[in-house]
């Protein structure tokens, strides 16, 4: 896979986990703390993880 590919997959991702936390904070659904924090620390993975791939594929 190329870097603007990675990137655009992370970012994707980064979207959904962002949809998933924001519906379970609106809907006020039941789940674990560690699980949502989990699911936080990925989001910020992902999203750096993004930006380091579309400055590679820049170049």
């Amino acid at each position: 896979m190329s870097n603007r590919s990675i990137a655009n997959l992370s970012f994707i991702l980064c979207a959904v986990i962002l949809l998933n936390n924001l519906s379970v904070v609106v809907l006020h659904t039941e789940i674990s703390k560690v699980t949502f924090n989990l699911s936080l620390l990925l989001l910020v993975m992902l999203f750096i993880n993004g930006i380091v791939h579309k400055k590679k594929a820049s170049k």
